[in-house]
C-alpha cells in the first residue's frame, strides 16, 4: 500500500514543473475543472503521477510500524553536511529523497541534462536553446565521498522550430530517487523520472486560480502548463547513473531509445518520441454525496488543497485505478472531460512470469500508452504472451467520437529471445485484445534494430482491456549434412541395385535388388 504521505506528495506535484519573459494572459485551460470546484467540493480525478519534479529533498525515513501503532516523524536534511542527519552511521530504513539533474555544463559532467531537440512534421531534430535554470528550488552541493550527485534545478529551453500555437518555451525536469543505507556504498539510486512540459510564462499578478495552475513559480513569475503543439517529436538526452536499469513506463508515442556507456558510473541515455494524447478524467463532486467506497478512496489515497476545495483520486498506474474508473464511469457517462498531452518517462517495477524480465543491471525496455489507467508495472509473461492491462473512457469530450488507444512496447531483442528461447533469426509478433471485440486496431512490428525490438498497437477503443503480445519466429530446418568419411576409413564399393520385370501369364511384377530373382512361377520378361 502507498502511504498517505507519499500519495499527497504525488498529488501535489501534478501542477509543478518550470520559465522567462512575461505574457499577461488568461489563466490555463489545461485543467478547467479546477474552476468548478467550490467550498466542500472535491475534484475527483485520475492523477498523472509525478508529472514533474521541481525540488531537491533528503530525509531520514521513520521505520515501519504494526497495525494500530503510530509511525515516527520524518527528519529533513538540508544537505549531506546537515547536523540533523548523521552520515557517519548506517540506517536500517535509510535516508531517502530525490534530486533534480542540472543542465550539463561540461563534456565530462555526470548526472545532468545534456540537451533537448524537437522535430516537426517528421523533419530533422533541431536542438532547443537553453534559457536558464529555474530559481524555484534550493540547490544541494555534490559530495563525492558519499556518492551524492548533488541537486540542481529544472532547466528552461526555447524550441524555435516548434509550432508557435502554444508558445515555444519548455521546461525539462529529470529527477532520480536516491537512498543512503550503508556507509561503504554511499548513496544508491532507485528510480528515474523525466518530464518535458510546454509552459507559458505569466506574471503572478495575472493568476486566476491561485498557485494550482503554475507548473513552476518564481518571485513574480508563474509558468502555466500547456498542451503540446501538433506533429512534434521530442528527443531528450541526459546522463544518469548506470544503477538505474530495468523497465520504464511512459506517456510517449512511437518511442525510440539509445543507451551508451558514458563512464564507469554513468550512461548517456537518449529517448525520442511524440507526446501521448490522454483523455482527461476529472469532475467536481460534493463530499456529502460520497458513498462508502468513495470515502475509502479519500482516506487511503489522501487529498491536496486546491483553490476552493480539495483534489483526490488514484494515480494512473496505481493498482486501484481499474476499480476507480469502473466505479466513476457512470458519473461521466463514459465520456472524457478533456484532452491533455504528456511527454514523460519513469522507472517502474518489472513484470512477472519470467526471470528474463527482472535484470536491473541495464535498461530492458519501455512500455507506454495513452490509456487513462494502466498497469503500473512492465508487461507480465503469461501462457506465452506479454500481457498489459489498460482502461479508459470510451468517448472523447463531444460524447460521440470514440477515444482510440495507443500502446508501444520497446524491449531489448535478447530479452524477447530469452522469454521464448528464440534463435538470432528475425522475430514477428501479433497483438490480441481481451475484454471486448475490437476491429479498429493496427498492429505492426515496427523494426528490430540495434538490439531493440519495437512493437506498436494503435486504434483500439476503450473500456477495460488486456493487450496480449505474442512473439513468434519461423523455424528453419537445416538439411542434414552428409558425413565425410575419415582419411583412415577403408572405402567400400556401394553395390548397385537393378530392376527386372517378371511375368506369369498376364500377371507382371517388377523386382528391384542387387541380385534380383523372380518369384516362384514367374519368369524374367525378355
Amino acid at each position: 500500500m502507498i502511504m498517505r504521505k507519499s500519495r499527497i506528495f504525488a498529488l501535489a506535484v501534478i501542477f509543478s514543473v518550470s520559465a522567462p519573459a512575461f505574457a499577461a494572459v488568461e489563466s490555463t485551460t489545461y485543467f478547467p475543472e479546477l474552476k468548478a470546484v467550490g467550498e466542500g467540493q472535491y475534484l475527483i480525478s485520475v492523477i498523472e503521477p509525478g508529472s514533474s519534479g521541481n525540488s531537491n529533498g533528503l530525509a531520514i525515513q521513520p521505520g515501519s510500524v504494526a497495525d494500530g501503532e503510530k509511525r515516527g516523524s520524518w527528519v529533513t536534511c538540508k544537505d549531506t553536511k546537515d547536523p540533523n542527519c548523521d552520515f557517519t552511521r548506517e540506517y536500517k530504513d535509510g535516508i531517502v529523497g530525490s534530486v533534480v539533474l542540472p543542465r550539463c555544463e561540461s563534456a565530462s559532467q555526470e548526472h545532468c541534462v545534456d540537451s533537448i531537440a524537437f522535430s516537426v512534421n517528421e523533419g530533422p531534430y533541431t536542438n532547443a536553446t537553453f534559457l536558464k535554470n529555474s530559481q524555484e528550488t534550493s540547490l544541494m552541493a555534490p559530495d563525492p565521498k558519499l556518492n551524492f550527485p548533488g541537486g540542481g534545478s529544472n532547466s528552461l529551453w526555447r524550441a524555435e522550430n516548434a509550432p508557435h500555437e502554444v508558445g515555444t518555451d519548455y521546461v525539462v525536469s529529470v529527477r532520480t530517487g536516491i537512498g543512503f543505507w550503508k556507509i561503504d556504498k554511499g548513496f544508491e539510486y532507485f528510480y528515474l523520472d523525466a518530464v518535458v512540459t510546454p509552459y507559458r510564462p505569466i506574471s503572478t499578478a495575472d493568476l486566476r486560480n491561485g498557485n494550482n495552475e503554475c507548473t513552476f513559480k518564481e518571485p513574480g513569475l508563474c509558468g502555466v502548463i500547456q498542451n503540446f503543439p501538433t506533429n512534434v517529436k521530442v528527443k531528450l538526452n541526459f546522463r544518469v547513473s548506470n544503477q538505474l536499469g530495468g523497465w520504464f513506463q511512459g506517456r510517449l508515442k512511437d518511442p525510440e531509445i539509445s543507451i551508451e556507456k558514458f563512464n564507469d558510473r554513468n550512461v548517456a541515455m537518449s529517448v525520442s518520441a511524440e507526446p501521448a494524447t490522454v483523455s482527461r478524467f476529472a469532475f467536481p463532486r460534493a463530499k456529502t454525496d460520497f458513498g462508502l467506497k468513495e470515502q475509502g478512496w479519500v482516506e487511503n489515497q489522501g487529498s491536496v488543497a486546491i483553490s476552493g476545495g480539495q483534489m483526490t483520486g488514484v494515480a494512473a498506474g496505481h493498482k486501484d485505478v481499474f476499480d476507480f474508473i469502473a466505479y466513476h464511469r457512470p458519473f461521466l457517462k463514459d465520456t472524457a472531460t478533456g484532452i491533455n498531452t504528456y511527454w514523460s518517462l519513469r522507472s517502474t517495477n518489472w513484470g512477472s512470469g519470467s526471470p528474463c524480465l527482472i535484470d536491473k543491471t541495464r535498461v530492458l525496455g519501455i512500455v507506454s500508452t495513452n490509456a487513462s489507467g494502466y498497469d503500473g508495472d512492465a508487461p507480465s509473461f503469461r501462457d506465452g504472451s506479454l500481457d498489459y492491462r489498460v482502461a479508459g473512457l470510451h468517448y472523447l469530450p463531444d460524447g460521440k467520437t470514440e477515444s482510440l488507444g495507443t500502446y508501444d512496447l520497446v524491449m531489448r531483442s535478447d530479452v524477447a529471445r530469452c522469454l521464448y528461447k528464440f534463435s538470432s533469426a528475425p522475430i514477428s509478433a501479433s497483438v490480441s485484445i481481451t475484454g471486448g471485440s475490437d476491429a479498429k486496431i493496427a498492429t505492426t512490428v515496427v523494426n528490430e534494430r540495434d538490439g531493440w525490438l519495437k512493437l506498436a498497437a494503435y486504434g483500439f477503443t476503450f473500456s477495460e482491456k488486456t493487450l496480449q503480445v505474442k512473439l513468434s519466429q519461423e523455424v528453419v530446418v537445416e538439411p542434414t549434412p552428409t558425413p565425410t568419411p575419415s582419411a583412415s576409413a577403408t572405402a567400400k564399393p556401394v553395390a548397385k541395385k537393378i530392376t527386372i520385370t517378371c511375368v506369369k501369364g498376364k500377371a507382371v511384377k517388377k523386382v528391384t535388388a542387387v541380385k534380383p530373382k523372380c518369384p516362384t512361377g514367374y519368369k524374367v520378361k525378355k
